[in-house]
């Protein structure tokens, strides 16, 4: 999370001085913010699913959580996929 908020705050710096650093530098960094959420995302869901085993009071809470975990997944390796074919 730490190199996340420093790479943003050089990369706004750097554009301050140069407008086509936005533009050159805006996929890479919209895929490594991906990866960053998608590690966050299965933090909460391994815990979602220990929770789950824990208690299920909260059953539906959980499930709902897991499906949209999954749904934004494939999604998002999907497009993944479709970008590095050739």
């Amino acid at each position: 999370m730490a190199n996340w908020q420093q790479y943003s705050i050089r990369l706004a710096l750097k554009a301050k001085k140069d407008r086509d650093i936005k533009g050159s530098s805006s996929v890479d960094y919209l895929m490594y913010s991906g990866y960053i959420m998608g590690y966050f995302w299965a933090q909460m869901a391994q815990t979602a699913y220990v929770k789950w085993l824990e208690s299920l009071k909260i059953k539906t809470f959980i499930v709902l959580e897991l499906k949209l975990l999954n749904f934004i997944l494939k999604v998002y390796y999907l497009e993944q996929s479709l970008w590095l074919k050739p």
